[in-house]
């Protein structure tokens, strides 16, 4: 027990309390509690033992520790400490600490909302929360691994902590602290641990950021975000929040070379929902439009004809047609169902903006002036359908429901134009990449 009890106490990477230390060492029952409490009694010449239990254990000086790891200065066995094998043990120790079932789960810390910022949560929640003995586990336990020379193998007690619990120690640890050790693994571990490592290096590397500023995106940005082969995202698929869906194809794969979802090649101009919400329309500066199936995200229309970057697109009132502008000063107008285009006019103005169709369907408004439209373009009243005031707004790199924070943004996902329709996202992105999201 001593040796157990004073190495751990030596390679501690910060320093715990006789109850956390306790805890952490899995002894904290209340009979052998009081045997480490003995114990420590009688190593009061090396370390300083505070009355209060709730204060850390601190060696009287520093070059005590080099003494205690140093065999040939510290001929007594029973205080010599075998470095590699404490750490071993305190890995273990960290690993059973944060699997139990008072361990880790999600939310530890019932956030007000999945845009809740670390900064704003209270330092008092976050120790009723998480105990010191359990921070320092999510804090430390890949550094012990490391400084134990550990292996990672496919089945062991790192692998399955990982596959079950790796959201939850995301959530609890700042991703820029304890998950750089563990990551460094993968090129040292052989068969399905060693893929699992690397794509989590590469889902800290991309949502790192976030889930250090708001840590219950790594269940919502995260696993949306992910690409459709992530190891990560494939292993916690069941944890992907049902508020969210992703309409439109993701990424493939991390390294995947196309900038785009599925359609355009370059900037995306201008995206529109029709009125019934059932189609979006996307204007690029690749000279398209491409008009979308929201209930699947596929693309039902690639509109070309336009010689120049498309700036702006319009559903007509009754959804029947879309119209379009360009640098090329034309106007076109398609027909929704078919793709046709039913009419190609000249425009006095190089550049429009905001566009949308007169009532009577005899002219195309525009924030320059009016577009005379043909007599022949002939449209059946449109359907008076329900309003419902959408509870979305796209502010910088949230998604904000009810005005609170909801889902963050990665950088590709950030769009110069967007458009809400009652539960619906439209992004429209620099890369020429179209994203349509559902948030119930």
């Amino acid at each position: 027990m001593l040796r157990y009890v004073l190495g751990s106490v030596v390679v501690l990477f910060s320093p715990l309390s006789t109850w956390s230390l306790s805890k952490l060492l899995q002894v904290a029952d209340e009979d052998v509690s009081e045997d480490v409490s003995q114990t420590l009694e009688d190593l009061h010449a090396i370390l300083n033992i505070p009355e209060d239990s709730a204060e850390p254990l601190r060696l009287h000086h520093p070059l005590f520790r080099d003494f205690l790891l140093n065999k040939d200065r510290c001929r007594d066995a029973s205080f010599w400490v075998e470095e590699k094998s404490t750490h071993e043990k305190l890995a273990f120790c960290c690993l059973e600490l944060m699997s139990a079932p008072d361990g880790l789960w999600q939310d530890m810390c019932s956030l007000s909302g999945p845009g809740a910022l670390r900064s704003e949560i209270d330092a008092e929640l976050i120790s009723n929360s998480l105990p010191p003995e359990l921070q320092y586990a999510c804090r430390n336990w890949g550094e012990h691994i490391e400084r134990g020379q550990q292996s990672i193998a496919d089945g062991d007690a790192v692998h399955v902590f990982l596959q079950t619990h790796m959201l939850h120690w995301l959530e609890s640890d700042e991703p820029d602290g304890g998950v750089r050790p563990v990551c460094a693994f993968a090129n040292k571990t052989a068969g399905a641990g060693s893929g699992f490592l690397r794509d989590a290096n590469r889902l800290v590397l991309r949502f790192g950021s976030i889930m250090a500023e708001a840590p219950l995106q790594v269940y919502l940005s995260a696993l949306l975000f992910a690409p459709e082969r992530s190891i990560v995202r494939k292993t916690f698929v069941d944890q992907v929040s049902p508020e969210v869906q992703m309409l439109s194809d993701r990424d493939a794969d991390w390294d995947a070379c196309r900038s785009v979802l599925e359609g355009h090649t370059s900037f995306v101009n201008a995206v529109v929902f029709s009125p019934d919400g059932q189609l979006v329309a996307s204007a690029s500066q690749d000279k398209t439009v491409r008009v979308w199936k929201t209930a699947t995200g596929t693309c039902r229309h690639e509109l070309t004809g336009h010689t120049d970057g498309v700036t702006a697109v319009v559903f007509s009132r009754d959804g029947q047609l879309v119209a379009s502008s360009s640098w090329d000063k034309i106007v076109r107008v398609w027909e929704t169902a078919t793709g046709a285009c039913r009419t190609v006019l000249d425009s006095p103005y190089l550049y429009i903006s905001e566009p949308a169709f007169s009532p009577n369907t005899n002219a195309l408004h525009t924030d320059r002036g009016d577009v005379a439209l043909p007599s022949d373009l002939i449209l059946t009243l449109p359907v008076e359908l329900e309003h419902h005031a959408s509870h979305l707004l796209v502010r910088d790199q949230w998604v904000l429901r009810n005005t609170q924070q909801f889902l963050w943004l990665p950088f590709e996902y950030r769009a110069y134009n967007r458009a809400v329709c009652q539960d619906m996202v439209c992004l429209g992105c620099p890369s020429g990449r179209v994203a349509l999201l559902r948030l119930q």
